[in-house]
């Protein structure tokens, strides 16, 4: 088919990098193509992924990669600050804490909306922080949730619609490992554009292309549920097409602060991948607490509130990991540039 050789972001024919790849859901494969001009890559065919949504949601903290996140739930009813130990559990969370905060410091109490904010574990962070912001969420389930569990702080809504309602609302409009998700993203960043107040942004995070080799496949959640790997490149054509300016956060002070080098082998172009779920709705493989997993969460909870055995404990694993990854020239370390990006989008003018 003729769609599928043309990239649907800069309409240039496009390579086929991989056919078969498993899909979130046993039954489903996928094809994934990559632009040579803007490097973008993405899968086809598209299929509607609420019905893995909901088994999600339903199965949450025992589904590899989510789990965490109902962790992250939980956790930050515990802790003073729970925006700083976000910031300091991820780098998507830092990027957003920061890109917040450098607004803040030029423009006064901003009014923030978080796009897809699902659990509302973050959109509750940045409240307690002392920021106006509030969760959007397309899934009634999430946002009645987030309201029983943080308070009346979210709303259940389409985006295209509550733009157009919304119009020129918003200093901020924030939304973290969301776009990869959406079906038509350069219709989806039009319509948060029109949020925003004169001289508001985008912050915008994304698992990052640009960190790994061309020829690297798909390092990203299976399809249908991640349909996008979109690079530096993609967003700036993006940005472009739609009239919006782009810079990129530097993760440098993440790495360094934090003591969390992570890395990349350059040589593994497509890792070994298996679906989440079976055909029938039942987890493949389970990320299950044990009562012994339990406890060293609970010890390592309780020395993390140590701020002394908490920086001991990083700067160890940074000694070992360095040591570690001396000797192999195909490990690739994070740092200025890493396995996210952080986008930050702009009005290049208000009429």
């Amino acid at each position: 088919m003729k769609e599928n050789k043309i990239c649907p972001l800069c309409k240039v024919d496009v390579e086929l990098m991989y056919s078969k790849l498993p899909g979130y859901q046993e039954a489903q494969t996928f094809e994934i193509y990559r632009c040579p001009n803007c490097n973008t890559a993405y899968s086809l065919p598209r299929y509607e992924p609420d019905s893995i949504y909901e088994l999600i949601y339903e199965k949450g903290n025992a589904v590899p990669g989510y789990h965490r996140y109902w962790k992250y739930m939980e956790d930050v009813k515990k802790v003073k600050d729970p925006l700083k130990y976000l910031a300091e559990k991820e780098n998507t969370y830092w990027a957003a804490r920061k890109a917040v905060l450098e607004f803040a410091n030029e423009n006064k109490n901003p009014r923030i909306l978080e796009i897809g904010s699902g659990l509302g574990y973050l959109t509750y962070s940045f409240r307690k922080a002392g920021y106006n912001i509030s969760g959007l969420d397309i899934s009634e389930t999430a946002v009645a949730m987030a309201n029983q569990r943080y308070g009346d702080f979210y709303i259940s809504g389409d985006l295209f619609k509550y733009s157009i309602e919304n119009a020129e609302s918003f200093d901020i409009v924030l939304l973290t490992e969301v776009i990869e998700h959406i079906d038509d993203i350069s219709n989806f960043i039009l319509a948060l554009s029109k949020l925003l107040k004169p001289n508001g942004q985008i912050v915008m995070t994304t698992p990052n292309k640009s960190f790994y080799p061309l020829d690297t496949i798909w390092v990203s959640d299976l399809p249908p549920i991640h349909c996008w790997w979109l690079s530096e490149e993609s967003i700036k054509y993006l940005s472009n097409q739609l009239g919006l300016s782009v810079s990129f956060l530097d993760f440098a002070d993440f790495y360094k602060n934090n003591y969390t080098p992570e890395s990349i082998d350059v040589n593994k172009k497509i890792p070994g991948r298996s679906s989440v779920f079976k055909a029938n709705g039942e987890l493949v493989k389970s990320k299950k607490r044990t009562i012994i997993n339990s406890a060293f969460t609970l010890l390592f909870f309780t020395l993390g509130q140590v701020q002394i055995l908490n920086m001991f404990y990083k700067k160890l694993r940074f000694c070992f990991m360095k040591l570690k990854f001396m000797w192999k020239p195909n490990i690739k370390m994070c740092g200025s540039q890493t396995y996210i990006l952080c986008a930050i989008l702009k009005m290049n003018c208000k009429n």
